[in-house]
């Protein structure tokens, strides 16, 4: 059966920081239409062999999470009641994706995609940045996906 990637637009699931420091949990992930594209391209060869740029209008993350989502994005850091401007370069934490989607089929029906990406990066600097009762929401962010670590898309038929 076909299915049609290109209809990509939400994503769902976890991220998992690769320096073992813990997961965010994604409640949404709005992906830019040709970021969507030209990752499910690379994604097709199972692997990747340079950097992929993607844009998200729109990251949903669980509040709790919102400190290991953030760390290393900054340049002020944090010292007990007080903050200071560092001269170290930014580090942003690298993470790993099992992210889940839905996906239409020649059929008509959604299907459960799932996409596990091996190493992404997210440039959270300066972005808008609004928090709710349970969950924070980051507008307009640029990432990057790395060639390491190991990539795979799947659809799952039994749903």
């Amino acid at each position: 059966m076909k299915y049609y990637f290109e209809d990509i637009d939400e994503l769902t699931g976890s991220l998992i920081a690769l320096n073992g420091d813990g997961e965010v949990s994604v409640e949404k992930m709005i992906i830019e239409r040709s970021s969507a594209k030209r990752l499910v391209e690379a994604l097709k060869h199972g692997r990747l062999e340079k950097d992929i740029e993607l844009f998200f209008p729109s990251i949903t993350i669980d509040k709790k999470d919102d400190e290991l989502f953030e760390k290393g994005q900054s340049y002020i850091e944090k010292d007990g009641n007080r903050y200071y401007v560092t001269t170290k370069p930014r580090n942003p934490v690298k993470f790993k994706g099992i992210l889940q989607t839905l996906v239409t089929g020649q059929d008509g029906y959604s299907y459960l995609c799932e996409i596990r990406l091996g190493s992404i990066e997210f440039d959270l600097w300066n972005k808008t940045r609004n928090v709710y009762d349970d969950i924070v929401e980051f507008c307009n962010v640029e990432a990057i996906v790395y060639p390491y670590g190991n990539y795979n898309i799947s659809v799952n038929n039994d749903i």
